[in-house]
């Protein structure tokens, strides 16, 4: 962050300072902006969101060593697609008009733009270059690679599958599919659902995959409740699995 910029302001996408890896990443960022003298403001283009949990944050809000953050959002993500939409258009007006009235400090503005959409990203990154506003992009820690290396599973050959099909059928099938790649290849298979839909993919893959196959469940990855547990089906049947309910999960299965 060398340079005259007077002003630094983070523009994302992901949840702040709280409610995942990439929240306690930003929130290390900006807490180390202040300690070097600075300071920073942080405009968050998404609501909140962390598997049915809400935050009681207003629009407007400091944290406790002062960063300055305001949701150009709904501040607790909705999950009607609808209002998803509106605050997705609302968010999109928020940041354009945010943009306009930093034109008469351009050369005393850095904003650091991470995780963020692409119609936001092309929005930012060619105004900004027109202006002539230094952005600088970086990236932080992924709950994907983080999950991978937490599990023990083959790092050097891997996949993100993103979200399986919701339907039981096609699920158990994409699941068997998986469990085959695994024995045949060596290749760890990663995938994702919908936080309130834990307890049906758990389900789901402890019926159809064989006793003896791995299956790693990451929950929480960074938060101060972070639990990450690697062992055979013939295991997990044992366990208790409620625990996962409506919070954040990435799924491997592997060797």
């Amino acid at each position: 962050m060398s340079g005259v910029s007077k002003r630094n302001i983070l523009i994302t996408s992901s949840n702040f300072p709280k409610g995942s890896a990439s929240a306690n990443y930003l929130d290390l960022f900006c807490r180390g902006v202040f300690l070097s003298g600075r300071q920073i403001e942080v405009y968050l283009l998404k609501g909140f969101f962390l598997g049915g949990r809400k935050t009681n944050d207003t629009k407007r809000n400091i944290t406790s060593y002062g960063a300055k953050y305001t949701y150009l959002n709904i501040v607790n993500r909705p999950s009607n697609k609808l209002l998803k939409l509106s605050g997705d258009i609302y968010a999109f007006v928020g940041l354009t008009l945010l943009l306009f009235s930093l034109l008469g400090q351009r050369r005393k503005v850095t904003i650091f733009a991470y995780n963020n959409e692409l119609y936001h990203s092309i929005l930012l990154n060619c105004f900004c270059k027109m202006a002539g506003i230094k952005v600088v992009t970086f990236v932080g820690p992924s709950s994907i690679l983080l999950a991978l290396m937490a599990s023990g599973f083959n790092g050097q050959n891997f996949v993100f599958n993103g979200y399986l099909s919701n339907k039981k059928p096609e699920l158990i099938t994409q699941i068997k599919t998986l469990e085959q790649k695994v024995q045949k290849t060596g290749q760890t298979q990663i995938f994702m659902e919908t936080p309130y839909r834990n307890a049906f993919i758990i389900e789901t893959c402890l019926d159809t995959l064989n006793d003896q196959t791995r299956l790693c469940i990451a929950c929480d990855i960074n938060a101060p409740d972070e639990y990450i547990r690697q062992m055979r089906v013939v295991e997990w049947k044992k366990a208790i699995k409620g625990e996962y309910h409506k919070r954040p999960c990435i799924y491997l299965i592997g060797k």
